[in-house]
């Protein structure tokens, strides 16, 4: 084998490992705005009462966290939740809430639902906490 082949095999090898890193860490997709959720909450607002998160968005997530896109920063999303997400930088500046859904395995599902937003949150929520909006404030509130 010469220097040559040894380089190549070298620069081969690195890019391999680099790219199963790289590309590992994408982060799990974000659902844009979700018809059901979305006109779930719409209700919700529209009619008052409340309800549980986990009859909103059913599935075998044990924690949500809620985020508001107009200070949406994805580094502080990573930190708070504990796994990347492929958050769009179009999420900055826009009027809504995103939703990560996540297990002791990881996320679950994440969702991003255009014009509504979220006051008092009890983020990370649990399956348990309950959605509600305030009149008097014109936000969802998760308690």
């Amino acid at each position: 084998m010469n220097w040559r082949t040894l380089v190549v095999e070298i620069v081969v090898m690195v890019a391999t490992g680099l790219c199963g890193v790289s590309c590992a860490s994408a982060g799990a997709p974000v659902e844009n705005d979700p018809e059901a959720l979305a006109e779930q909450l719409d209700t919700i607002r529209n009619n008052g009462g409340q309800q549980r998160m986990k009859d909103l968005v059913p599935g075998d997530w044990t924690a949500v966290h809620v985020f508001d896109m107009e200070s949406l920063i994805p580094e502080s999303v990573e930190d708070e939740v504990g796994y990347s997400l492929d958050l769009p930088p179009s999420y900055l500046n826009t009027m809504g809430t995103v939703f990560v859904f996540v297990d002791d395995e990881g996320v679950v599902r994440a969702a991003a639902v255009y014009g509504v937003r979220f006051g008092y949150t009890a983020s990370p929520g649990d399956s348990d906490s309950v959605v509600r909006f305030d009149t008097k404030t014109e936000l969802f509130e998760l308690a």
